[in-house]
Order: C-alpha cells, then structure tokens, then sequence
C-alpha cells in the first residue's frame, strides 16, 4: 500500500519532495486525456489526476486534454494545445479566492492529498489533518512521506452541521482492518441522514464463522420498529413499508442470533427531507467549477456537497459510483479512500483505494 501512496503523492518523481513544507502545491484534480509535466529542472514526465505539483513547473496540454488545478483556494480549468507555466495561473500574492461551493470542496481535496502523504502516529500512520481556521489554504502544506507505517492519516469530523445529532458516526478501528476477526462485528452504514423515499443498505463487517445475523432497529423511545434475521453482511431496508417517519431518528445494530455478546456498535440515522436533499444538491451545481468540470468532478463536489449535510449514505453511494465510471482515476480513489477515513472506517478506504475496476 505504502508503494501505491506515495507513487500517487511524488508522480514520476516530480512532485513536491523536499520544500513540500514551504509552499503550497498544486494539485491536479480532475484530467481528460495524458498530461506531460515538466518540473523547475527540466525533467518532463506524465502524471496522474492527484498529483502534487510544484507551482514553478508547467504542463504541456495537447489538443483534446482537458484539466483542473486546484492551488491555495483556487481553481484552474484548462483545455485545448497549450504550454502552461502554473506560476502564471496561480500569481504569487493572490488573495481573492473561490467564495462559493468550491472552496469547501479545495479543502476537502487538500485533506486527501495530505491523507496519503502525511502519516503523524508512529504506530500505525494514523495521523491526524486538521482545518486551519478559514485561512483560505485549505489544510496546510503537503508534508513528504518518510515516514513509518503506510501513509495513511486520519481526517478528523470537523463537527459537522450542529443540528443535534450526536454520536451518529463509527467510532471504531485503530486500522486493524475488518472481516473474520473472531467475534467483532463492525456497522458500516447507514449514519446519518437518510432518505425516507428510497430503499436503504445496511450493512456491516463479517466476522469468523457463518454465523446467522439479527438486525434490530429502534426509535428514540428505544421501542423496535422493525428487525429481521439474515447470513448475508447486508440488508435493504424499506422505510415506508417499515413506517419510518420524517424527521425522525432511529438507531440500529447487529448481532449474531442466540450469541448476545457478538454484537455490533451501534448507529443512528434520520429520515431526512427530499427537498433538503435537492437544497444541498442546488448548492453544488450552482458553482462555476462543478458546471464547467469533467463527470468525475462533479462526481466528487456532489459527494462532498452530501457528506457536508450529513447524508453520509448517499455520498457512499456517489463516490462508489464514480470510482465505477472511472476505476483507474486516482483522485476519485483517493477521495473515496479518506472518505472512509475521516469515520474510523480505514479498512474501508483502503479497499475504496485498491480498487481499479
């Protein structure tokens, strides 16, 4: 995994290496086509969308390619035959930034890039990413890899929309990983908001054995409003037939039948609004980056436009939907990856990170 985080971070060695702490770089995040970089010493190589660039190199676009840069709160979106220096597209001292949907999206682009090149825990690379306070830089400066362990930080919940909810998300994983671990079961999804129109996966981690499982969920009285038994990880639950409601919040867990010691932590979801839901999806589409942007953009502002809302759900279902349409586009894995991460979920996002198809 290490060897794969870092060939994404320093691209063909052109990246930003040793004076990654005294600037911020550029960041390639989107891309159509094969894109030639050249660095400040002259080397030319191709690089992949998640990139880290020195901002005193250029690209070389051919006819067809198409590009988005992402630098210090701004965004570039280039295309067409061109040279381009980037320290021509990125002015040094350029104060003015995006003020719409797109500079919380450069933030959440920054918190990836520095999930794969930023490990700070010393026992299992799990550092931690921190915002910087609305400085407009996003989440601070690339630091190189070097470090122990496999590169992987963690991204901490920047406390989401202050509407209540409590503890909502996994709190579980010290990276261990998932999956036939004696007796540990581990509830993925659903947390958060949830649409009450749509069917709904649950689903969580297996543990040893074929053990048989109960799902229970709950009302904020405590009173079981639906439950059911299956040997699969999962289960579709349909709110309407259950007579979940509006508005309402509900928790749920997992068990092995007859074995009440081997059960699951426990998550909360509400019934969110349909049109919250197109609120937060008109917020998005609204931006000049998401409207002019390549599907793989838009695909990755729409997640983030949902996680920002918490309607976690949904923004699992985006991001795995857009690593389909594009399995080897190294942004979207990686974006999908520290999606995972930033909820205790690292066996999740590393799988979202090794998946190519």
């Amino acid at each position: 995994m290490i060897k794969h985080l870092i060939l994404l971070v320093v691209t063909v060695g052109l990246t930003v290496a040793a004076t990654a702490q005294e600037e911020l770089p550029v960041v390639l995040v989107a891309a159509k086509g094969k894109i030639k970089y050249t660095s400040t010493d002259g080397m030319t190589g191709k690089i992949l969308t998640g990139a880290v660039l020195r901002r005193g190199g250029s690209l070389q676009l051919k006819k067809k390619n198409q590009v988005v840069l992402f630098h210090n709160g701004h965004f570039r979106q280039l295309e067409g035959k061109q040279s381009v220096p980037l320290a021509s597209q990125f002015p040094e001292g350029e104060n003015m930034v995006d003020l719409d949907f797109a500079m919380t999206f450069g933030n959440y682009v920054m918190a990836a890039v520095d999930l794969a090149a930023n490990p700070q825990n010393s026992d299992d690379a799990w550092g931690t990413v921190k915002t910087t306070g609305g400085s407009g830089d996003g989440w601070g400066t690339v630091k190189s890899t070097g470090g122990s362990g496999d590169g992987w930080g963690t991204v901490k919940s920047t406390g989401g929309s202050g509407d209540g909810w409590g503890t909502v998300k996994p709190t579980g994983g010290s990276g261990d990983g998932f999956g036939d671990k004696g007796l540990i079961i581990w509830a993925i999804q659903p947390f958060g908001k949830v649409s009450g129109k749509e069917p709904v996966r649950l689903y969580w981690s297996k543990p040893s054995g074929n053990p048989e499982f109960y799902i229970r969920i709950q009302d904020e009285a405590g009173q079981t409003v639906k439950e059911t038994t299956t040997r699969d990880t999962s289960w579709t639950l349909e709110p309407i037939a259950a007579g979940l409601k509006e508005g309402a919040f509900y928790q749920w867990d997992v068990s092995v039948k007859g074995a009440a010691d081997q059960k699951s932590n426990t998550l909360t979801f509400g019934i969110g609004s349909p049109d919250e839901l197109t609120e937060v999806m008109k917020k998005v589409e609204n931006s000049a980056v998401y409207k002019r942007g390549p599907e793989s953009l838009r695909g990755l502002m729409s997640a983030i436009a949902l996680e920002q809302k918490d309607w976690y759900h949904a923004a699992a279902e985006v991001y795995d939907k857009i690593q389909k349409n594009n399995p080897k586009d190294q942004m979207v894995r990686l974006m999908h990856a520290a999606f995972w991460v930033r909820y205790g979920l690292k066996p999740e996002g590393e799988k979202a990170f090794a998946r190519v198809k």
